[in-house]
């Protein structure tokens, strides 16, 4: 039986013991307090997702290139993929252009293109830019269409440049490349209806002939030839919103002639070469935190190729292998699925 107005005496040892555990509780809040607010995350410390599935099928084009071509720039535009490249050993230096749908291949003019130009779409004409005449390098243009030439197109004298579009189609991007003074650097932006270049940003390091893509808010390069004429081996990563670097992936070896498309929300590395001459038929995947080496792979090893996407499928056009130059078109169809999606299949 309780009796109300009792007293209940309290022993001073009590609020010694009381103090001792809510003093042990605060410390251990605080402790875990310090340790989510102070300890960094890198996007590489991700566990990854699931195991990755990746299916390759490859399909020989009914029609292929008028000319072996075995350095190519190719841009995609409109269900359309627009190619330009230097005929092999053919003197005077000739070029080609020709424009590539799902139902076949048109011939368009073949002009004399300076060696080491890049393909660049301006006002919906396409355009031979830079290159190097004689020992100079220009920053002149030669309209496909039209066989006429413009100077002072670049925003500065470039070769050996790569080009690609954004996803909308109406920016370009110019990276990279040799100048008359060393290997650039520099990213320029170009607003396609307007045809003037601005500088975007900067390249971790100066490197010529990279292959880059853009899409899904990301700009993509990799490989190149960086000043000593070593291969590049790293991976550069940027978010478009920005104009900042978000991260840099690295490959196990440095790599140039390759090409980079972005389907069905992923980024592919296709081909290239690790050493002059050592031609790769890899394929990688890149996501903003990792790279993977897929274990499919190109039909032959190719470099220096024309790559581009229509109706969902990497068209493979032209390009070096190790017989030489070739003519063939190819499309490639690449398809993932995690682990855990195939089971659920069966």
């Amino acid at each position: 039986m309780i009796v109300w107005g009792s007293r209940w005496r309290v022993r001073p040892r009590f609020f010694v013991f009381l103090a001792l555990i809510i003093g042990l509780g605060a410390s251990l809040f605080m402790a875990s307090r310090s340790s989510r607010n102070h300890s960094p995350i890198a996007l590489s410390s991700k566990k990854p997702a699931q195991s990755l599935i990746v299916r390759c099928h490859t399909i020989p084009s009914a029609f292929s290139l008028p000319q072996p071509l075995g350095n190519l720039q190719t841009l995609s535009v409109d269900n359309t993929l627009i190619a330009a490249g230097i005929i092999s050993r053919h003197q005077p230096v000739q070029g080609l252009s020709v424009s590539i749908t799902p139902q076949g291949l048109v011939q368009g003019p073949s002009p004399a293109l300076l060696p080491g130009g890049s393909l660049i779409l301006a006002q919906s004409m396409s355009w031979w830019s830079g290159g190097v005449k004689g020992k100079t390098v220009q920053r002149s243009a030669l309209n496909l269409e039209s066989n006429r030439s413009y100077t002072n197109f670049l925003p500065a004298p470039l070769s050996h440049s790569a080009v690609t579009l954004s996803s909308s189609g109406t920016n370009l991007f110019l990276l990279g490349g040799a100048s008359q003074k060393g290997v650039s650097h520099r990213i320029y932006e170009m607003r396609e209806s307007s045809g003037s270049f601005h500088l975007w940003g900067s390249l971790p390091k100066a490197v010529e002939s990279p292959a880059a893509a853009s899409g899904k808010g990301f700009l993509v390069v990799a490989g190149g030839v960086l000043p000593q004429g070593g291969f590049n081996s790293d991976i550069w990563i940027y978010r478009l919103s920005s104009h900042h670097l978000l991260t840099t992936l690295h490959l196990p070896y440095g790599i140039a002639g390759s090409r980079i498309v972005y389907t069905q929300h992923h980024f592919w590395l296709l081909g290239g070469e690790k050493s002059p001459g050592h031609l790769l038929s890899s394929i990688w995947l890149i996501t903003p935190s990792r790279l993977r080496k897929t274990p499919v792979h190109l039909p032959v090893p190719l470099a220096h190729f024309g790559a581009g996407v229509l109706n969902h499928k990497i068209w493979i056009v032209g390009g070096t292998t190790n017989h030489g130059p070739t003519a063939i078109i190819r499309t490639l169809v690449l398809n993932i699925a995690t682990y855990s999606q195939r089971r659920h299949a069966k």
